[in-house]
């Protein structure tokens, strides 16, 4: 399995939906299953809602600090980091299609 790359700074994924930051610091741990399950999810949103805002970095703030009313105004990082990231995945077409925030 593939190591999962995205172009924001390694800190801020830490810092957002990623992996808890201790899981990397040895690099053996960077790679396995879990975290870079989680990585991957966490790309996968920030890839998904990036040409909506305009780019990987307003995508990012969007994902620490927008609420969302159909999640009780939980933000998707706090979503991602209840283990909840399919769930987000599934409403983001919702707002594409013009589905409430």
């Amino acid at each position: 399995m593939g190591q999962v790359t995205t172009d924001l700074e390694q800190g801020a994924a830490r810092r957002g939906g990623g992996p808890p930051e201790q899981s990397l610091y040895r690099a053996e741990r960077e790679r396995t299953l879990v975290v870079q399950a989680r990585l991957r999810e966490f790309d996968e949103i920030l890839s998904y809602t990036a040409p909506r805002g305009g780019s990987k970095r307003k995508a990012f703030a969007w994902f620490q600090s927008r609420p969302l009313p159909s999640f009780g105004n939980r933000t998707a990082e706090a979503l991602v980091k209840a283990g909840k990231a399919s769930a987000v995945k599934v409403y983001l077409p919702r707002l594409n299609d013009g589905g409430f925030a």
